[in-house]
């Protein structure tokens, strides 16, 4: 029954692809200067994106658009509007970091930093950065933005630890500014990977003042295209149309973003006109779509990120090399990434936990393949004798992948109870320093660039929910910032794979594919390269 399960699956998604043609990408220029660009001739291709979804806005008199694009949000709802907290680290929060914020640099369609706030840069060195800015950009409540803005975020991302602008502004040592429109960022050593981190949604720049001002609202002041007019947590965000943004004027008036957690309801409110774009549907609801082209697109859409289990391997059981070897024995990708997801999710078949489309991965990692006898005998070998673990995790799809996980550990005699939580309890619960997880199911946010998997491999990296730690590949990830050489970036990224495959403290699962459901007229949807979070810029409906 699996078989024909994942036979059938494998066959729509086939003729999904097949039906799609290829979409154009943008273009843009970049500045001068030393970065490191992503380049995935290691990773999976993406299925190309409908050209309708992502065609730029029509011109003439007689073309007219909506006033306001609903936007469904799937599996998580944004806790906070916030670049500086834990909570906000997410998919779904950069959707809207990206409407409301604007970052020192943008990213063209092949990963390339471009001017944004920063009209140029130049560094001699890899480590000491001159930034020129704009001079004609305003925040929302009327501030001009000057470099001292930039200096600003780089100090509140100093004490925001486990935040994402925590992360990217870490490199930077000391902060110069010459004058309102020149800044100087020198840092710690030589990072190559710099300028791609800094093109980041969440490395926007936001308003000292407005949040010292209001700690709640403030947070939500910007320079970008949109200002947010209504927040709920978990429930709805709410933007519109910033008149007086100094750069490409948006299109659409207001967009409301919703977090619908139940896919019938979605496939309902698409239905019924109450929603215009909705990302993932139960796989029973898609033919609806798919059988109306009249009326809606459908859109198969990777995910760059693999769903795994952690395990917190300062935990005496979760820790013990014998018991995650009986784990890894044990399950069945192919029936956990079914129950999660039906024919929107893949299961891996390699044993590398590393961006399906993330730079220099490693394809040849042998998986440890399922063998109930030999869990049977490494489950005999470990610490582990008969206690009740907690699998944590957050997000509709993996609730049922971790439902799933539970029933398959059970068949060798582990025993375990689902602690189900929202994503910023689970991002708390499973902080490096203070992990109070046994196993966690769930995924790390992960670009196309290599240097985003060091979140989840480096001590103290805000992604790292198995509290990893291992000196050499410490060592590697020191070294491979400083090495501007790709032969030798992909050595060291290579190695770091491999001494992380065995000790494992994740066990790669499946990669989820979203359906995006659209009415037709929509578009001017962006998809990233590596599908880390959809920019909706410039998203339209035409009437």
């Amino acid at each position: 029954m699996k078989k024909s399960k994942r036979t059938i699956a494998l066959i729509t998604l086939l003729m999904m692809l097949l039906s799609l043609l290829a979409a154009c990408g943008g273009s843009g220029s970049g500045g001068s200067g030393t970065a490191s660009q992503p380049s995935n001739d290691n990773a999976a291709p993406a299925p190309a994106p409908a050209p309708e979804l992502v065609a730029p806005a029509p011109e003439g008199e007689d073309v007219q658009f909506a006033d306001l694009v609903r936007v469904i949000l799937d599996n998580a709802g944004i806790q906070v509007v916030n670049l500086f907290s834990p909570a906000a680290v997410g998919g779904n929060t950069n959707w809207v970091f990206g409407m409301v914020f604007d970052s020192l640099l943008g990213r063209n369609e092949n990963g390339e930093p471009i001017p944004h706030l920063a009209t140029s840069w130049e560094t001699p060195d890899g480590k000491t950065f001159t930034f020129k800015l704009r001079d004609d950009v305003y925040y929302h409540n009327g501030d001009k933005f000057t470099a001292k803005d930039v200096e600003n975020n780089i100090l509140m991302a100093r004490e925001a630890p486990g935040s994402e602008p925590s992360q990217i502004f870490a490199p930077v040592d000391t902060i110069e500014i010459i004058d309102d429109t020149t800044i100087v960022l020198t840092l710690h050593d030589v990072n190559v990977d710099f300028l791609y981190n800094i093109s980041l949604f969440a490395a926007g720049i936001a308003n000292k003042r407005a949040i010292d001002e209001d700690p709640e609202k403030g947070t939500w002041i910007g320079t970008g295209p949109y200002y947010v007019t209504g927040f709920s947590s978990n429930d709805f965000v709410t933007v519109e149309r910033n008149d007086n943004y100094w750069g490409k004027p948006a299109i659409t008036k207001q967009v409301r973003l919703n977090y619908i957690p139940e896919p019938t309801v979605r496939a309902i409110m698409m239905q019924n006109g109450e929603a215009d774009i909705c990302f993932n549907l139960n796989d029973a609801d898609v033919p609806i779509f798919q059988n109306d082209p009249d009326h809606y697109m459908v859109v198969p859409s990777e995910l760059n990120t693999i769903q795994a289990i952690s395990f917190n391997m300062n935990h005496p059981i979760a820790g013990d090399y014998n018991f995650r070897m009986a784990v890894a024995s044990v399950i069945d990708r192919e029936e956990i990434s079914i129950v999660a997801a039906g024919e929107f999710a893949m299961p891996t078949t390699d044993g590398t936990c590393w961006g399906w489309k993330t730079e220099f991965r490693n394809n040849d990692i042998p998986i440890i393949p399922h063998d109930i006898e030999q869990a049977k005998a490494y489950l005999e070998a470990s610490t582990y004798k008969g206690e009740v673990l907690e699998i944590a995790t957050s997000m509709v799809t993996n609730i049922r992948a971790s439902e799933q996980i539970q029933q398959q550990l059970s068949l060798i005699g582990i025993n375990t109870r689902i602690n189900e939580m929202d994503g910023a309890g689970l991002r708390a619960y499973s902080a490096y320093d203070n992990n109070s997880t046994i196993m966690t199911m769930g995924g790390n946010q992960v670009t196309a660039n290599a240097s985003s998997t060091r979140a989840s491999f480096y001590p103290g990296g805000n992604s790292n929910k198995a509290s990893y730690s291992d000196p050499r590949v410490t060592e590697l990830y020191d070294k491979v910032a400083l090495t501007v050489d790709r032969d030798e970036r992909n050595a060291m990224y290579q190695e770091i794979q491999q001494i992380v495959s065995e000790n494992p403290p994740y066990l790669s699962l499946f990669v989820r594919i979203l359906p995006i459901i659209a009415v037709k007229g929509l578009g001017g949807l962006v998809l990233p390269g590596d599908i880390v979070s959809y920019d909706l810029r410039y998203i339209y409906l035409e009437k």
